[in-house]
């Protein structure tokens, strides 16, 4: 069942997300368009520039791409590397410190050589660097489950790289403090990387929040009824930027007693409002379902995305997707 909610829950436990948007871990494995023209970016000598452009045509891009592999390295990649260490280095700041912290998102980088499967060798340099921050920082890896790997090129066969770039890593004061806290790796949606969810297995509710009684909630068709022990609420919300623009959903996720047993935060892309709430709750029911969790009830801020979930009366690029989705309910 799908309601109309206040939509006032978080979504999100306090952390810190790093998040590098590029979504590759190896530029020269995404892309090998060589005749976008070569600017003053490029650190080459112009012989060898010069030769390489000649030999390229239609006919024998194919034939000349291996050649690819011995092109000097841009400027832009430098500046990367630069940026990178950067922020390496201000994390570290609060590495030094006894807070409890968790650093979360897609890093670009794989920290194993079994973080990548397919494709070329991994960049060991970058590799050590990255590992050299954690170390540095005091961070551990978050228990995880789902899938191995969370990005991928979308192409088969021998063709086909798949990596782990996205992880949720933890200091001790935070692995402390939340002494179940895991994350999941879920199936891909609408991007080349799989979303973490993250949650936290032991979470005590606190004894000192103040409760508030709001007059209008006994006039909501719900207000006597609750979740069975065994059941759970999802409370969604989605919202984009402009309209179209870039936009999100939230989730949260609780038993009846009002614990929270999960929250879900994860990017579209380019939607409109009313998407973004309808993606929300559809992946909020998917999520529940593959937890084996059984849902009491949806709640939403969006009357227009309750109204079209309830009457099956949404947008034909959901319809499928909707419909997949009840079966699971």
């Amino acid at each position: 069942m799908v309601e109309e909610g206040d939509g006032t829950n978080p979504i999100n436990d306090k952390g810190v997300e790093v998040k590098d948007g590029s979504g590759s871990e190896n530029i020269s494995e995404i892309s090998s368009n060589f005749d976008m023209g070569y600017s003053d970016e490029v650190v080459y000598q112009t012989q060898e520039a010069e030769e390489w452009h000649n030999v390229l045509s239609k006919k024998n891009i194919r034939k000349n791409k291996s050649k690819a592999s011995n092109l000097p390295v841009t400027k832009q990649q430098t500046m990367r590397q630069t940026n990178r260490r950067d922020l390496w280095k201000d994390l570290s700041v609060l590495g030094s410190s006894n807070l409890p912290w968790l650093v979360v998102g897609d890093f670009n980088l794989v920290l194993r050589g079994e973080d990548k499967r397919g494709g070329r060798g991994v960049r060991w340099n970058a590799s050590a660097e990255f590992q050299e921050f954690v170390n540095s920082s005091y961070l551990l890896e978050a228990n995880s489950s789902g899938s191995e790997f969370t990005w991928c090129n979308g192409k088969m066969g021998n063709k086909r790289i798949l990596c782990k770039l996205d992880r949720m890593l933890c200091n001790q004061a935070w692995s402390n403090l939340f002494s179940g806290w895991k994350y999941k790796v879920l199936a891909k949606s609408n991007s080349d990387h799989s979303p973490l969810f993250g949650w936290n297995l032991g979470i005590v509710k606190p004894t000192n929040i103040p409760f508030r009684f709001y007059n209008m909630w006994t006039s909501h068709d719900s207000f006597l009824q609750l979740p069975n022990h065994d059941e759970i609420k999802i409370n969604t919300d989605g919202a984009a930027r402009g309209n179209p623009g870039k936009g999100g959903i939230g989730c949260n996720f609780r038993d009846s007693e009002g614990k929270v047993l999960g929250s879900l935060v994860q990017g579209l892309g380019l939607v409109i409002n009313y998407t973004a709430e309808c993606k929300a709750i559809i992946k909020g029911v998917e999520l529940a379902a593959s937890n084996g969790w059984l849902i009491a009830w949806v709640e939403s801020d969006s009357k227009s995305a309750v109204k079209a979930l309830n009457s099956d009366n949404i947008s034909w690029t959901l319809e499928d997707e909707w419909a997949n989705t009840k079966l699971t309910m």
